[in-house]
């Protein structure tokens, strides 16, 4: 699984389109989005003097981050096939846009930089898993160019509201 998790950073779409046909990698897609939220949380608790580590603050961003991913998936998906006729089914989708989530790690680093810089870490990181769900759109539904990046941004706003609702 570490080995899928750097090359999906990488953007390796080889791997991506492996992922099409392993319906074994949803399990793994599933502790990547908890993973990656869960070293999220502690990466705050651990760069923010005054806030202490909750295991019920942990369980939250956890399953926030899973509801998080299904719902970005499901608004990338029904973009895709709405909107630009991509062809995919929704677990297909779901899987793929589990491992873009690895792109979200970068938001670590976070709450460890001034706060002057913390937008740009933002701002990096959301352009990664922005770039990572253009990949999974052009592989999972056989879209061009023209239709994955209208695809990742509709997904990408969608993440955006969800994370601002729910502090991550």
């Amino acid at each position: 699984m570490l080995q899928q998790m750097w090359r999906a950073v990488r953007l390796d779409r080889k791997l991506y389109t492996e992922l099409v046909f392993d319906s074994y990698a949803t399990g793994n897609a599933v502790l990547i989005v908890t993973a990656v939220y869960g070293a999220l949380y502690v990466a705050l608790v651990l760069g923010r003097p005054g806030l202490e580590f909750e295991l019920f603050g942990l369980l939250e961003v956890g399953l926030g981050g899973i509801v998080r991913w299904i719902v970005t998936a499901g608004a990338l998906w029904l973009a895709g096939t709405k909107l630009f006729s991509g062809d995919a089914r929704f677990p297909t989708v779901l899987r793929l846009s589990g491992f873009a989530h690895v792109a979200l790690m970068l938001l670590i680093v976070e709450p460890f930089v001034p706060s002057a810089f913390r937008q740009i870490v933002f701002g990096l990181a959301l352009l990664w898993f922005g770039v990572s769900l253009v990949v999974v759109a052009e592989v999972s539904m056989s879209l061009e160019r023209r239709g994955s990046l209208p695809t990742a941004l509709i997904a990408i706003a969608v993440w955006f509201v969800f994370s601002q609702l729910g502090g991550f």
